[in-house]
């Protein structure tokens, strides 16, 4: 699916048949994978996006102009979507990371700076 909006220029996959909202035009394949279809989709829409929004919405006769270029091998489509996944995965592991990061760090900074009322008055005698 592609949105035809001028504020998004994503593009997604549904992951069953259903009701598609009008802001969206659904590109269907019978020859190609879907998987391997959105990957396609995804590496020239970009800038077929910057060249075709109209500010408002996308006009659904300009998909037409979309010029996507697909290998002809299925093994060669297999590996493409196959690498893709992979790809995705690591890119999830290192924004997992950089989260885990994140809170550690605030972690540490929070002990660090510890509040005034944990200091106390200053004076260490007790009285």
């Amino acid at each position: 699916m592609i949105k035809l909006a001028s504020s998004d220029d994503s593009v997604e996959m549904m992951d069953a048949p259903g009701i598609v909202d009008p802001r969206y035009a659904v590109i269907v394949s019978k020859k190609l994978p879907p998987e391997y279809l959105k990957i396609a989709i995804e590496n020239v829409y970009p800038e077929f996006y910057s060249r075709f929004n109209q500010c408002i919405n996308m006009a659904f006769c300009d998909l037409l102009r979309l010029s996507v270029k697909i290998h002809n091998d299925p093994e060669t489509q297999a590996a493409v979507c196959q690498a893709a996944k992979e790809i995705e995965a690591m890119l999830k592991a290192e924004q997992t990371e950089i989260e885990n990061l994140k809170s550690c760090k605030k972690f540490l900074l929070d002990k660090m700076m510890c509040d005034k009322e944990d200091l106390g008055d200053g004076d260490e005698s007790g009285q």
